[in-house]
C-alpha cells in the first residue's frame, strides 16, 4: 500500500542496487539448488566450508547459518524479502533435507514501522516452522 493506493508488485524491477528478485524459482528449484550446493556438486567442498564460515554472526558468503538441529549440526540456507513476498529456505548441513516456503504478503503500507514488524514476525514464524519440520525428519 502506498497511502490509500494498492501498488501492483508482481512485475517489479529489481535491477538497481540488488540481485534480489532477479530470478524466479519454485520451491523445488530452491531445494535442488541447496541440495546440490551443500552436497558439493556445484562447488568444491572447500568453498562450501568457506561459505559456511559466519564468524560471530549468522551470515557467511551467501549462506545464512541457522541453529543446531537434531542432527547436532548447524543448518544453512537463507531468508528473502522483496516487495510483497517473503521466502525461507533451510537445509541440513549436508543438503539431504530441505524446507523451503514462500509467502505472498497481504497489502501493507510502504515504509511503515508497524508493517515492518509484522513482516519480521511472518519471517520468524516461517523460520520456526521450517526448523520444526526438519527436526521431525530426524526422528
Amino acid at each position: 500500500m502506498d497511502g490509500n493506493r494498492q501498488v501492483d508488485v508482481t512485475q517489479a524491477d529489481y535491477v538497481v542496487g540488488s540481485p534480489a528478485g532477479g530470478v524466479v524459482s519454485t520451491t523445488a528449484d530452491i531445494n535442488n539448488f541447496y541440495r546440490s550446493l551443500l552436497s558439493g556438486r556445484i562447488a568444491s567442498p572447500g568453498l562450501v566450508r568457506e561459505m559456511k564460515e559466519t564468524g560471530n554472526g549468522n551470515y557467511g558468503l551467501g549462506l545464512q547459518r541457522f541453529s543446531i538441529g537434531c542432527s547436532g549440526e548447524h543448518r544453512y540456507g537463507s531468508t528473502g524479502r522483496v516487495f510483497g513476498y517473503l521466502s525461507a529456505s533451510i537445509s541440513s548441513d549436508d543438503g539431504g533435507s530441505q524446507v523451503t516456503m514462500g509467502l505472498a504478503l497481504p497489502p501493507l503500507p510502504v515504509d511503515d514501522p508497524v508493517a515492518d514488524r509484522r513482516i519480521g514476525l511472518y519471517a520468524s514464524q516461517m523460520v520456526s516452522a521450517a526448523q520444526e519440520t526438519l527436526d521431525h525428519l530426524c526422528q
